[in-house]
């Protein structure tokens, strides 16, 4: 029974892997009939997942602080936190949001996956 609370962290992850597939994957079609472009599908990726980020980070850590363990502790560091690329850091992968890294590779992954379905295109 305590199996959920124990290992729910893991949800995060998966939960942003499905919809950042299912996401892009239901613009394929549009990207092949030229009813949206690249710019477009990504200033929209960008809008959905960045302000929201942003204010968790800067009014839930930030503002309120967090256990010292996982608070930026330079100007590097926060600036790696502000711009969402922790998961490419090593020391800084649970810092913030402490989840917050899955997030670098959500956004890599709107990044890649338009040329990958093109590719993939016969």
């Amino acid at each position: 029974m305590r199996a959920p609370f124990e290992v729910g962290y893991v949800g995060v992850p998966i939960f942003f892997a499905l919809s950042g597939f299912l996401i892009t994957l239901r613009y394929e079609a549009d990207f092949r009939n030229g009813h949206t472009t690249y710019t477009a599908y990504l200033l929209k990726r960008l809008i959905r997942v960045v302000p929201l980020y942003l204010f968790v980070l800067i009014f839930g850590v930030f503002a309120f602080g967090r256990p010292t363990n996982i608070m930026p502790t330079d100007g590097r560091q926060t600036l790696i936190l502000l711009t969402l690329t922790q998961a490419f850091f090593p020391s800084t992968l649970f810092l913030g949001t402490t989840v917050g890294w899955t997030l670098t590779l959500e956004m890599l992954y709107y990044l890649l996956a338009p040329a990958f379905f093109r590719w993939l295109r016969p």
